[in-house]
């Protein structure tokens, strides 16, 4: 989450905008418009993205609910690249029952790619499991993606 900190106007900034004939409701009509057109293209995600150097972006949790020894499940993890270049998924691993498949595979720019990841809950599992799947990318300032897993195991 960003916060936004509001900090009174100094008093230049506040004469320069009174004296060009904007009143503050028409300031914060302008801002306000401008920022769902921004909000709307997509840019200000595109912006963050950049700032934190962040490009391809995956859901942290996957929830697979109620489940029962010995059962499979897949879930489709969608990877959205928010760069101007081609980037890759060149391999997964896990500390768990799960299996990263249809990798390597390519993300286009500014496009997503999907990357399936196969749970079989162990026989002995019990109670609430938390685990974890890393995905490797070929991107320097991003080599890897982690996303938990998380069941109820119940018999």
């Amino acid at each position: 989450m960003f916060s936004i900190s509001c900090r009174p106007v100094p008093f230049k900034i506040r004469a320069e905008i009174l004296r060009h004939g904007f009143s503050l409701a028409k300031v914060v009509l302008m801002i306000g418009t401008v920022m769902v057109w921004l909000s709307a293209s997509g840019a200000i995600h595109a912006a963050i993205c950049i700032i934190t150097g962040r490009v391809l972006e995956v859901e942290r949790y996957v929830d697979f609910g109620e489940v029962h020894p010995q059962e499979k499940f897949i879930h489709e993890l969608t990877i959205r690249n928010s760069s101007s270049i081609e980037l890759n998924v060149v391999g997964g691993t896990s500390d768990c029952s799960c299996l990263v498949i249809n990798v390597p595979q390519s993300i286009p720019p500014n496009g997503s790619a999907s990357v399936q990841v196969l749970l079989k809950v162990p026989s002995e599992a019990r109670s609430r499991i938390i685990r974890w799947v890393q995905l490797y990318t070929d991107l320097p300032n991003q080599p890897r993606l982690r996303i938990a897993i998380g069941y109820n195991v119940s018999r």
